[in-house]
């Protein structure tokens, strides 16, 4: 399975944030807003999602 993963930097609370989206599309659409509320360095990567349960686990608790 792909999640996209769009990560940024909010200067507000100066952290780097992370959004999980399901499409590109959506992933897309984060973008666009983020940048309207003029986030800095967006960067959205594709993520290949273990699906079996095994993987799943260990994928979720490395990316809390």
């Amino acid at each position: 399975m792909k999640l996209y993963k769009t990560g940024y930097y909010d200067d507000e609370s100066n952290e780097h944030k992370v959004v999980w989206t399901g499409t590109q599309a959506d992933a897309k659409a984060e973008e666009k807003q983020l940048k309207g509320a003029f986030m800095r360095h967006i960067l959205t990567t594709p993520v290949d999602v273990p699906v079996d349960k095994a993987g799943l686990l260990g994928f979720l608790n490395e990316n809390q």
